[in-house]
């Protein structure tokens, strides 16, 4: 039930700042990056496609943790490794092919979607007392948002600076 709260705790914050952020986009391009008129549109999507890797990320966090927590550093490392591979690879493969910023985004949301869900499948091999669940204690669900609240904050902190640097 502990993981289940983490999911969806992960989901509704990952969707409220993404909402929050996508409904900001032309004023944070135009007010707070003073990104020039013939970039805009470029920008408004680059934060929309960002949105959607922040989600991505921060739902492939609580079974990164579950890595972690099961000690299970061999599986956390290689899968970290090979994010950043991909990360790196694709971002060089696109800068010097010249496809441009929004494809960098999209490789990024890409490789997100794909680590995460590598994340998901081993998180489920090596838990597999793990069910997703609906009904959850309401005993549970408050102690688990009250420990897990400042992880949160952070969270939604550096992935919010995420979004200013890629933006």
């Amino acid at each position: 039930e502990t993981v289940s709260v983490a999911c969806w705790l992960g989901l509704a914050i990952g969707m409220l700042v993404a909402a929050i952020v996508a409904i900001s986009a032309n004023y944070i391009v135009s007010h707070v990056l003073l990104i020039p008129p013939l970039l805009h549109d470029t920008a408004v999507t680059a934060l929309y496609l960002a949105c959607v890797t922040i989600l991505t990320s921060m739902l492939s966090q609580v079974f990164q943790s579950i890595l972690q927590g099961l000690q299970r550093f061999d599986w956390f490392v290689i899968l970290s490794n090979v994010s950043v591979f991909l990360l790196n690879l694709g971002s060089v493969v696109i800068v010097v092919y010249g496809y441009g910023v929004l494809a960098l985004l999209v490789w990024n949301l890409i490789v997100a979607f794909v680590v995460g869900a590598a994340f998901y499948v081993n998180a489920r091999r090596l838990l597999p007392e793990f069910t997703f669940r609906f009904a959850i204690d309401k005993d549970l669900w408050w102690a688990s948002v009250k420990y897990a609240f400042s992880i949160i904050v952070y969270q939604v902190f550096a992935n919010i600076l995420l979004l200013f640097e890629r933006a």
